[in-house]
């Protein structure tokens, strides 16, 4: 029997799979603020676990809003803040100040305003002005400002400093971000992703039908479906089926989009797949799992050579003219939890490569902060790097840039690829 809350998560599901519009996106947010209040209410005469799992759905629906409409490289950085959400009833005029000005800024620019404190993975500013996917404004709602000689002092400077910071990253400059030790500086590929979402969907599609489904999309990865929780049982069955993968690496599971605010991978309620399927992950009424061999990686290609260390927190190692680059398993875990298919990954890893080697002969081409600080391009070790970043070796320099964008352009769900939403 379908709860008064899941009842309402599906209708929020509903209303985020139509929305395409910075009207929509408002609406969509109203109503998911609507229902945390309601919860919090509740919370507050009483502990109510469904309550409280509530108010946590919600905001997860409110991610998928959030990787629907910005980029994912925006969004990983916009993560990057400190904190849980928190409560809304709690903050009283000063939330009530926020959903105002989301609305006044939808109505006169047509431009979407995502609310920070309705999601898990916005941890910067109190909304995102989304005037472009990739290069977002932040603005930070204040009743009152301190004096101008204290506008970079205490908490509100901290905020100022950090959103600011993050700002002029996105836009491309080099920049040095409140609370990071390194200035960092972005680099661009060319290379589009190419996932496996149908493969995705299908295997969903029959767990729901049959209980459980698994399929050998590569011969190095195979994904499963079933009740959640029993993934090691899938695990113990494995070694009998005719589709086995000579090692498993890697194992990542729809749960573990559900679980994390890093701002990493998007949620099930973001992923092109139909609705059904959605609600059946995000709901944990099925688990994805996602099995993955490191071998997947290795060899010759585009020429380049990838090695592959089991052992290591960057194990991507790719040798391009006689040059190293260590990489974070970041690149890896696209295929396992973002499903981006293992020939993609591969292009994209070598072609990132290429676009790092062409900072090499000029390292003053990064900017006047790396130009301030050459002090720090020689210190850092493989150990002591900033997560997310790449380590380059180059003869006796070493240059240290943060991760690689993913390009896929924002996946907004068309109404026709979901029928199931006008029920």
């Amino acid at each position: 029997m379908i709860s008064s809350y899941q009842s309402e998560r599906r209708d929020l599901l509903t209303r985020l799979n139509s929305a395409s519009s910075p009207a929509d996106h408002l609406a969509v947010q109203q109503h998911a603020a609507a229902a945390i209040l309601r919860s919090e209410e509740l919370l507050e005469l009483s502990d109510d676990a469904d309550a409280r799992h509530h108010v946590g759905q919600i905001r997860l629906y409110m991610d998928a809003l959030v990787w629907n409409t910005l980029h994912p490289h925006a969004i990983r950085q916009l993560a990057k803040g400190y904190g849980t959400p928190p409560s809304l009833i709690s903050q009283g005029p000063a939330f009530d100040l926020v959903m105002e000005a989301a609305h006044q800024w939808t109505v006169s620019t047509n431009v979407s305003a995502l609310i920070a404190d309705l999601t898990n993975i916005i941890k910067i500013g109190d909304l995102i002005l989304v005037q472009h996917p990739e290069y977002p404004a932040i603005v930070e709602c204040k009743s009152q400002l301190p004096k101008p000689q204290h506008f970079r002092q205490g908490r509100t400077g901290r905020q100022i400093s950090r959103a600011l910071g993050t700002v002029r990253y996105l836009s491309g400059k080099p920049t040095k971000i409140y609370g990071q030790d390194l200035p960092l500086v972005v680099v661009e590929s060319a290379h589009r992703a190419s996932r496996n979402w149908l493969a995705v969907e299908r295997c969903v599609a029959a767990a729901m039908q049959q209980g459980e489904s698994f399929e050998q999309i590569s011969s190095y990865e195979l994904i499963w479906a079933g009740p959640t929780g029993d993934t090691q049982g899938f695990v113990d069955r494995l070694a009998g089926l005719d589709k086995q993968l000579s090692t498993v690496d890697f194992v990542g599971s729809s749960l573990g989009a559900l679980e994390t605010s890093d701002g990493l991978f998007p949620p099930p309620a973001a992923w092109p797949i139909a609705a059904d399927a959605q609600s059946a992950l995000m709901e944990r009424e099925i688990q994805l799992s996602h099995f993955v061999s490191g071998a997947a990686f290795e060899g010759d290609h585009h020429g380049a050579r990838i090695a592959f260390a089991d052992d290591s927190d960057r194990p991507l190692v790719v040798t391009l003219d006689d040059h190293e680059f260590a990489l974070s398993s970041r690149l890896i875990f696209e295929v396992v939890y973002a499903f981006e298919t293992v020939e993609s990954a591969i292009e994209g890893i070598v072609a990132f490569a290429r676009e790092v080697a062409t900072l090499m002969p000029d390292q003053d081409s990064i900017g006047l902060e790396l130009e301030r600080h050459p002090d720090q391009l020689t210190r850092m070790g493989p150990d002591d790097s900033p997560e997310g970043t790449v380590l380059l070796k180059f003869g006796d320099h070493q240059l240290v840039v943060v991760e690689m964008p993913n390009l896929d352009p924002p996946v907004i769900p068309e109404p026709h690829n979901h029928p199931e939403q006008d029920m």
